[in-house]
């Protein structure tokens, strides 16, 4: 619980002061949206994938770096509800997703919209910083 408030409120401060933040993950996992439970509930194995998520200090994009190169997410919009930071993002001009920054559950939660499918990426967070 301590580690967890610490975890916040470092990221707190950090956003407060306008400096960069990255996140780390190692592992993530695809859960598709169930038309029939409503939910996105039908989820693939944890898969090992090591990226990192950079947000900088004036918050105008979110980068995403793994293996296969970097994304640039340009931020259209920006929400904070309950230690939660909720970025409306659009990739190119016209895919648009939401990305939202979840510090007591330690994860990135990317939602992809599609006609056909809607999908969650859960990115586990292993380690966080901040650099000026």
């Amino acid at each position: 619980m301590k580690r967890t408030l610490l975890f916040l409120l470092l990221l707190l401060l950090a956003y407060a002061l306008f400096s960069q933040s990255y996140f780390i993950s190692k592992r993530n996992v695809v859960c598709f949206y169930n038309q029939k439970t409503k939910a996105y509930d039908i989820c693939g194995d944890i898969q090992n994938e090591d990226c990192i998520f950079k947000i900088p200090n004036d918050e105008v994009y979110i980068s995403f770096t793994n293996q296969e190169g970097t994304s640039v997410y340009y931020v259209m919009d920006r929400v904070v509800k309950d230690s939660q930071f909720w970025f409306s993002v659009r990739y190119n001009s016209e895919i648009k997703h939401i990305v939202v920054v979840d510090i007591p559950n330690k994860e990135i939660r990317v939602f992809i919209y599609d006609s056909e499918n809607s999908a969650i990426i859960y990115y586990l967070i292993d380690d966080m910083w901040t650099s000026d």
